[in-house]
């Protein structure tokens, strides 16, 4: 079984269930399209532009 865990670090646009479960869904299709049939866990964070150029900084060393 997969589990996914999302965060909501930016405030722009509203994370309802329904978003929430549309991307799950499309992990979903992704894993099933690539044929992988182990268990995982996945990560998604929700930013904005700031925070990703912080992490763009942080973990890439590009500073954009």
């Amino acid at each position: 079984m997969n589990r996914v865990y999302i965060t909501n670090e930016q405030d722009k646009i509203a994370v309802s269930a329904a978003l929430r479960g549309l991307v799950k869904r499309a992990i979903g299709a992704a894993l099933k399209y690539e044929n992988f049939s182990r268990s995982a866990e996945l990560s998604v964070i929700l930013t904005d532009n700031e925070n990703i150029r912080e992490y763009n900084s942080e973990y890439r060393s590009i500073d954009r």
